[in-house]
């Protein structure tokens, strides 16, 4: 998965009012930041036995081990929501099958 800004942006202007945002994914009543796109306000995490590794489990994908961590008590409606457009990048080609 490679993320290309198609304007200028800051990705980390909005950890000025939240400690982490960035792609939520959701699992059942669980939800997680995938890791290949999340920011973390250093303040907020510094002490935090973070672990960007999965959960299967409880059906958790890549970062969902941080569940019990880090999100499990926060409204994950309060984060910014993640500014990513998927499109296909080669003409006529289906985007999942440009792999």
């Amino acid at each position: 998965q490679d993320l290309f800004p198609t304007q200028p942006c800051d990705p980390f202007a909005p950890l000025q009012d939240v400690a982490f945002y960035g792609d939520l994914r959701r699992a059942g009543a669980r939800w997680y930041l995938w890791a290949g796109y999340c920011f973390f306000r250093f303040d907020a995490v510094s002490r935090k036995p973070l672990d960007f590794g999965l959960d299967w489990f409880a059906g958790l994908d890549t970062g969902g081990a941080n569940w019990e961590v880090l999100y499990r008590d926060v409204d994950p409606n309060a984060l910014p929501q993640r500014p990513i457009t998927e499109f296909a990048a080669l003409p006529g080609v289906d985007l999942r099958q440009a792999y």
